[in-house]
C-alpha cells in the first residue's frame, strides 16, 4: 500500500491525477479522501493505519502544504519512520523549488524527490515511483540475473 500526504487545496491538480496513475498500475492507495471518515479517530487512522501501515509514502508538498497543520503533522510522524528506515518516502515537490524549502524542511533535500510543476504532469514522477517499487520488489526474488530466470 501507498500513502499520499499532501494539503487539500492541492487534492484536485496533483493529488487526483497521481492516484489515478497509481491505481492504473494496481496500487492500493490510502487516501484520506476516500480512507477516513467524519469522526475517525486522526491520528489512528492517518498516521498508524495511513502511513505506519504503508512501506511506501508520497508527499505532495506545495506553498499550500505549510499552511495544512494536519499535512505538516503527518509529514512529521513519516520523517521519524523514514529515519528509522520503516518507509520509503517520495518528496514531491509541487510548484515550489527545493530551494525554497523552509530551513525546517531542508532535510527533503537529502532525499531524491522531484519538482513537478504545470508543464511537467504526474505521469513521469508516478513513473519513478512504480520504478523504485519494483525494483525493491526484484531484490526479493531468488533469481539474481535473467538467465537464472530462464
Amino acid at each position: 500500500m501507498i500513502f499520499i500526504g499532501y494539503s487539500n487545496r492541492d487534492r484536485y491538480d496533483i493529488v487526483e491525477p497521481m492516484i489515478f496513475h497509481l491505481k492504473n498500475y494496481g496500487i492500493n492507495v490510502w487516501y484520506d479522501f476516500h480512507d477516513m471518515f467524519l469522526s475517525d479517530n486522526r491520528f489512528h487512522e492517518n498516521f498508524e493505519l495511513g502511513i505506519g501501515k504503508s512501506r511506501y509514502v508520497i508527499f505532495i508538498i506545495s506553498h499550500n502544504f505549510f499552511d495544512s497543520n494536519c499535512a505538516v503533522e503527518e509529514l512529521k510522524y513519516a520523517q521519524m519512520l523514514y529515519e528509522k528506515g520503516e518507509i520509503v518516502l517520495f518528496p514531491v515537490l509541487y510548484l515550489l523549488k527545493a530551494s525554497d524549502l523552509p530551513n525546517d524542511y531542508s532535510w527533503i533535500k537529502k532525499i531524491i524527490y522531484n519538482e513537478v510543476n504545470e508543464h511537467s504532469g504526474t505521469l513521469f514522477v508516478t513513473n519513478q515511483i512504480i520504478e523504485k517499487m519494483l525494483h525493491d520488489e526484484s531484490k526479493l526474488l531468488p533469481f539474481r540475473s535473467f538467465p537464472e530466470v530462464v
